[in-house]
């Protein structure tokens, strides 16, 4: 079971996929609920300090490595872009943002998002926290409750 777990808490690490992804590998692996939904949230809020705090340094770092460099710049202009917009409910707008259960628009993307909106940690961990478990929430009813459902019918 441990090694599941790891699995799925790496898993929801990974940028696009996060706990979108993780949650229903987990309910494939056959993990419980309980333990599936905490481990993936876990998993998918474990990078958010590090690129809330690195962000900046690292598109400066990279800024002239060929390849990395340029998804830096990438990422960089379509978060800032996507920031313009929120800048006065800067806080409610990453919790939404997080929260839609779509590949990248979750903790990454927003954690990046804030950071271009200048937002302090104490600020945004918060936010992207509460985007995340409802994320988590809503693609374990639909990995979880829906799958039980289908197999129910069976």
């Amino acid at each position: 079971m441990f090694l599941k777990c790891l699995q799925v808490f790496l898993v929801a690490m990974l940028p696009v996929v996060e706990l979108r992804g993780a949650i229903p590998f987990a309910q494939t692996l056959g993990i419980p609920l309980l333990i599936a939904f905490p481990v993936a949230i876990l998993g998918n809020m474990f990078p958010v300090p590090f690129i809330l705090l690195f962000f900046d340094k690292a598109k400066v770092w990279f800024r002239n490595v060929p390849v990395i460099g340029k998804i830096f710049a990438w990422v960089d202009k379509r978060a800032t872009a996507k920031a313009e917009g929120i800048k006065r409910l800067e806080f409610l707008a990453i919790i939404a943002f997080v929260a839609i259960p779509l590949p990248g628009t979750g903790a990454w993307t927003g954690s990046v998002i804030a950071t271009a909106l200048g937002m302090k940690l104490r600020k945004s961990i918060p936010a992207v926290l509460i985007g995340v478990l409802i994320a988590g929430l809503v693609v374990s009813l639909l990995s979880y409750g829906l799958w039980n459902y289908i197999v129910s019918l069976f």
